[in-house]
């Protein structure tokens, strides 16, 4: 309302009139979880994952150019803004609080509102721009943690851990995935219990609740931040390159499991599923450009050399078969070069092994595939 002044974590006041701590943390509280409950960005998420109490970073959403200092001051400690109108892919912009925030005399909540304010007039990302999504900016590590649901019940599968940027280091622009292993060095009993019950169970509950229960595979995309999952997205696939981690490690028969699951019988075969000790890795192999634009119909070469080391898997994501025979590149991310080992430094070791075997001078892949773990 128009006087209303709003800051995180202090009193609310109105004009000169102060409505006590108290009262300011509850009308604060209020505040965010409408917010949360009319957010526009998905229609179905947000306002489900508040209902059933899972913890996620969405604050709010904007459609209108009339964000003010005020609207936005409750976000003085949240650090992203998410274009999320019609086309958009994820274009985020992280307000992050270091000093060049303040260049111009400007402050962080200054800084925020203006960046808000030229996505939703078009400026920054055309019409995807057009709505947008507040988040607190998560300092954690992220992973992505898998299960099956039957419309009933949930069966809890593994963990795996991506890299998203193209080049080493964490560097580059975002792609599909350069590479995954798994479990993530992240996962212990204490944190996967968490996220089953916390995350998981209340998702394929909640659905079943609302009348739309869902049967397939809950992909969670999660923020560990000092030990508790934060819930950033779901998607309902196994995912690549997380895909042929799992499945390198999976003890069982695949096509059963799935079939129990489509027939809601999870709960029936619980005991059937087991997951290998032995870690997996798989490093992408992706055509010079990528996630640009690159050149298709490029000869790969080395491909059965490769696959014939020991605990080595080459999966095919973007090839074809040319006239003469020849393995030809035909996509962006093009090969994963997968293996398992009694280590995840021996896996990391065998696919790199596998990749000094494949002759493909205009391909490329990140180096550094399982550092965070393989650095502790």
């Amino acid at each position: 309302p128009a006087g209303v002044r709003l800051t995180w974590g202090s009193d609310v006041k109105r004009q000169n009139d102060s409505f006590g701590a108290l009262g300011g943390a509850l009308l604060i509280s209020f505040i965010l979880v409408y917010l949360v409950m009319v957010a526009l960005y998905d229609s179905f998420l947000y306002p489900f994952v508040v209902l059933f109490s899972i913890p996620v970073a969405v604050i709010g959403a904007f459609l209108a150019l009339n964000l003010s200092l005020s609207s936005l001051s409750l976000f003085t400690l949240l650090g992203l803004i998410i274009a999320a109108g019609p086309g958009a892919k994820n274009a985020i912009l992280i307000v992050e609080f270091a000093k060049d925030l303040h260049k111009e005399g400007k402050s962080i909540r200054e800084a925020a509102l203006e960046a808000a304010r030229d996505m939703l007039a078009g400026e920054s990302f055309g019409s995807a721009g057009a709505e947008i999504v507040v988040e607190q900016y998560l300092d954690g590590e992220e992973l992505s943690y898998f299960a099956l649901a039957d419309g009933k019940t949930m069966l809890p599968l593994s963990s795996a851990q991506d890299h998203k940027r193209a080049f080493d280091g964490d560097q580059g622009p975002n792609t599909g995935g350069m590479g995954a292993y798994s479990p993530a060095h992240l996962m212990n009993a204490e944190l996967e219990e968490k996220i089953i019950h916390r995350l998981i169970k209340p998702t394929v509950e909640g659905m079943k609740a609302e009348g739309c229960p869902f049967t397939g595979v809950l992909f969670a995309g999660i923020m560990v931040v000092k030990g508790e999952p934060y819930l950033i997205e779901y998607n309902a696939r196994f995912g690549d390159p997380e895909c042929q981690t799992l499945m390198l490690r999976l003890q069982g028969d695949l096509l059963q499991i799935l079939l129990a699951g489509a027939e809601g019988r999870l709960k029936d075969i619980r005991g059937q599923v087991s997951w290998s000790e032995h870690p997996s890795m798989c490093v992408v192999m992706a055509a010079n450009g990528y996630p640009g634009d690159y050149r298709k119909g490029t000869v790969i070469k080395g491909l059965v050399d490769a696959d014939e080391i020991d605990h080595v898997m080459v999966f095919h994501a973007g090839t074809k078969k040319g006239a003469n025979g020849a393995i030809e590149a035909h996509g962006g991310r093009v090969l994963g070069i997968c293996a398992t080992g009694e280590n995840l430094g021996h896996a990391k070791r065998l696919c790199y092994e596998a990749v000094e075997k494949i002759d493909w001078p205009e391909g490329f892949c990140r180096k550094d595939i399982g550092w965070r773990a393989l650095q502790k």
